[in-house]
């Protein structure tokens, strides 16, 4: 774990990349400009300025009709191919958390692993340096890339629903942090992030029932955590400005669902 000391330290090394990279679009810096003003971070300053540089927007590619309706067709087939195991308590509600057919997850966390590979060894430390960016820092997707790499490392589905749920944490002190400092044009990501850590965690631990594995522990710690997510939204939501209390409350609504699933899983089991 980083100490206080070294966290403040990448902080800043994050601070002078965004800084550099900023100068550099807008014409008023060379990237040899930035290297000398930081001489002291050169050698880890300039690959990543390379990298970053070299990023292009992506074309805006719009699928056809006929893609669409195959697309369609191929998830009705999907659909109609599986067993329906249970009946997920949030078909009830306008904004339900969707499942990722198990297929998609594998294929995008293998890209997601090539990436994050990609990254460590092209960019070194950057994967801790972005534990403490927000969306809408330029590190925020390096730290998005990093969990699904730790998603897919051994051990069960309950370990698995254990990692996720604590994303679903640190999702929460990204909501807080944007609502405190200002940044209300970024919490709309956090707040879809944090749905989807919600989403993953009660997808592990339904798959851990399935096979048989205790999951009482993992569903207390959902309904736990999720309480407290309120008690935290709730307070955030009394202080925030007008514009920001819609994208809160949606954050509100999902904690209350995965709460409420929770609640009426332990509720099954039993004492």
């Amino acid at each position: 774990m980083l100490r206080k000391g070294e966290k403040k330290g990448l902080k800043q090394f994050e601070d002078i990349l965004t800084q550099c990279i900023e100068d550099i679009k807008a014409g008023r810096a060379t990237i040899e400009d930035c290297l000398t003003v930081y001489s002291s971070v050169r050698e880890r300053l300039e690959p990543l300025l390379k990298i970053a540089l070299s990023i292009r927007e992506p074309p805006d590619v719009k699928p056809s009709p006929q893609f669409k309706l195959k697309g369609r067709v191929q998830l009705v087939e999907q659909i109609h191919g599986k067993q329906v195991v249970t009946r997920w308590p949030w078909s009830r509600h306008s904004d339900p958390v969707r499942m990722t057919p198990s297929r998609s997850r594998f294929s995008m966390a293998r890209i997601a692993i090539v990436t994050a590979l990609a990254l460590w060894a092209l960019v070194g430390g950057t994967a801790y340096a972005a534990q403490d960016s927000l969306p809408g820092d330029i590190l925020y997707p390096v730290k998005l890339v990093t969990e699904q790499v730790r998603m897919m490392l051994r051990g069960d589905e309950v370990g698995r629903a254990e990692r996720a749920l604590s994303f679903g944490d640190r999702r929460m002190s990204e909501i807080e942090a944007l609502a405190q400092g200002g940044r209300l044009q970024d919490l709309d990501v956090a707040v879809e992030k944090y749905g989807d850590a919600l989403n993953m965690t009660l997808a592990r631990i339904e798959s851990g029932r399935g096979k048989g594995l205790a999951t009482r522990n993992i569903t207390a710690s959902v309904a736990a955590t999720t309480a407290e997510h309120l008690s935290a939204l709730n307070n955030v939501y009394e202080t925030a400005p007008e514009e920001a209390k819609a994208a809160i409350a949606r954050a509100m609504e999902k904690a209350r669902i995965a709460h409420d699933w929770a609640a009426e899983r332990l509720q099954q089991m039993g004492p």
